[in-house]
């Protein structure tokens, strides 16, 4: 039984970077969503009838061309408000992994040990994994919280062995 050890702190960066990929999915949903909107209406109208009343055009298309980008904005003011009020997330944690446990310890305040077939799935990048106990909750991976990049490898293959993918 081979025992990987990690340790580290997540940063406000690094927050942002959870909730990212955590959150994935859902704005590509909305984003798709809101394209498939427009375009429908876009072929209602028709082309004569954008060009023909840009008023009505602007006020029709104008909110919900402007939800995308302001989504974004709303999107890092919340993540940011979030983080400032969390500190419990802003603690440095550690554990480890091996083949029948996860065991995650906050640095001062908690430890717990979950066996795998408690924990949902996992969802990863190149630079995080995420993993799942519950909907909306995650333990978070980044590479620098391991040894070295063999750990940071091993940690991935185990993970990957034992949850099913996001």
């Amino acid at each position: 039984m081979t025992e990987i050890l990690f340790a580290g702190q997540l940063t406000e960066e690094g927050f942002r970077e959870v909730n990212a990929l955590a959150g994935r999915k859902i704005l590509l949903f909305w984003t798709l969503w809101i394209a498939v909107l427009v375009l429908v209406l876009a072929w209602r109208w028709g082309w004569r009838g954008l060009v023909g009343n840009p008023g009505a055009a602007a006020y029709t298309f104008g909110p919900l061309l402007l939800v995308l980008p302001f989504s974004f904005v709303l999107r890092r003011y919340t993540v940011r408000r979030h983080w400032s009020s969390n500190k419990v997330v802003q603690r440095p944690i550690k554990g480890s992994a091996t083949d029948e446990a996860l065991t995650w310890e906050i640095d001062g305040l908690s430890s717990n040990r979950f066996p795998w077939d408690l924990l949902l799935r996992y969802r990863d990048s190149s630079s995080l994994v995420l993993v799942y106990q519950g909907l909306n909750q995650v333990f978070y991976f980044f590479p620098h919280f391991f040894a070295d990049r063999e750990q940071w490898d091993e940690f991935r293959r185990l993970v990957a062995t034992k949850l099913p993918r996001k």
